[in-house]
């Protein structure tokens, strides 16, 4: 699918391609803004997608099965939003890493959506059972 055909697609059918959200709270404007610049280039209504405590967005741990359902627009997305949040931790001093969930974890995915939003609250994504002891959800 081309970018045309996905913007033809209804801002709904827009959103069921990211099956996205987990929370990044940018430390100036100037990520927040080339990350929405990117959402728009790449057909998403970024008003559209939620806001709260900042800004929600993090496809750094959407598996690439998700990915591979549209390839173009969101393998670029998510390539974009790793540049961009690596150069912001680099310019910040912080130390950030990106986890693709593996496959052999199974989560339900409000599980998944919990564990993603606290790995990324932290500033990094490190190893899921680390991630799952400090959510509570693993063996301490």
């Amino acid at each position: 699918m081309e970018i045309s055909e996905f913007m033809a697609l209804s801002p709904k059918a827009r959103m069921d391609f990211a099956p996205v959200i987990a929370k990044y709270n940018p430390a100036s404007t100037s990520a927040f803004e080339t990350i929405i610049n990117i959402i728009n280039r790449c057909g998403f209504d970024a008003l559209n997608i939620h806001f709260k405590m900042g800004f929600l967005l993090n496809l750094a741990s959407v598996p690439n099965s998700e990915i591979n359902k549209q390839p173009t627009t969101m393998g670029i997305l998510k390539d974009a939003i790793r540049k961009v949040l690596t150069e912001e931790a680099q310019r910040t001093g912080r130390d950030i890493r990106f986890l693709d969930t593996p496959a052999r974890v199974i989560e339900t995915p409000a599980q998944a959506k919990y564990n993603d939003i606290r790995r990324v609250e932290r500033g990094y994504v490190q190893g899921v059972h680390k991630a799952r002891k400090e959510a509570g959800n693993g063996n301490k």
